[in-house]
């Protein structure tokens, strides 16, 4: 953790909402649910916007699910659920790049592991 509303991930900074009992300084777990990566819209501008390759997209009935790779940030590991409708509005493909948001109130912190 950087500060009581920011994480760092391989030294990018990230805006969430953290709750009681995390220190800056402190090793944390980022996480969120697939479904909550913001997609529509997102210029690349946002607090906290990456710009990512879609790596394997899988078909799942009612949605596809996309794992998500972000070139600089090695320890970011993004799985994202996109509606079909989604697919086929942005015309998003296996190997295809766009921006993504992260939802400051959709992060969620957890206690990490301690550095040896």
């Amino acid at each position: 953790m950087r500060s009581k509303d920011r994480v760092e991930i391989d030294g990018k900074a990230f805006t969430c909402s953290v709750g009681e009992g995390f220190q800056p300084g402190q090793n944390v777990l980022v996480g969120l649910r697939p479904e909550t990566i913001r997609v529509r819209g997102v210029t690349g501008k946002e607090a906290n916007a990456l710009k990512v390759r879609i790596d394997d997209l899988e078909f799942l009935g009612a949605f596809c699910r996309a794992e998500l790779v972000e070139e600089g940030l090695q320890a970011l590991h993004l799985i994202a659920d996109f509606s079909a409708n989604l697919i086929g509005d942005l015309g998003l493909a296996q190997g295809g790049s766009l921006f993504v948001e992260l939802p400051a109130d959709a992060l969620m912190i957890f206690p990490g592991r301690s550095q040896a």
